[in-house]
């Protein structure tokens, strides 16, 4: 008996084939017929909850937040770090301190 952890391995298992392949929707949809009944119910839970995942992930990522009150640091204050920078296509870079000589 399949349980979640097999099913979810087998999709993306046929995510990544299909990825591979290229495998238009009817292999998808052959695939699913060639399954017994009761597997297609627990692929059709199971794409669901995905589904479900996906929305609820969006809908957070899109939500207005309004104006947030700003982060209390406590006595100590914000932590010591180093300073980073974004570069699209690259990610965070550490920027090195620049020495001041005098």
């Amino acid at each position: 008996m399949l349980n979640w952890v097999d099913i979810e391995k087998q999709y993306y298992l046929l995510i990544e084939r299909m990825s591979e392949m290229s495998a238009p929707k009817k292999i998808l949809h052959e695939m699913v017929d060639a399954l017994p009944e009761n597997k297609i119910m627990l692929l059709k839970r199971f794409l669901e909850d995905l589904l479900k995942e996906s929305n609820e992930d969006n809908l957070w990522l899109e939500a207005d937040l309004g104006a947030l009150p700003p982060y209390d640091w406590g006595s100590n204050g914000p932590p010591e770090g180093k300073k980073v920078k974004y570069q699209p296509g690259v990610g965070l870079i550490i920027q090195e301190e620049q020495k001041n000589e005098g």
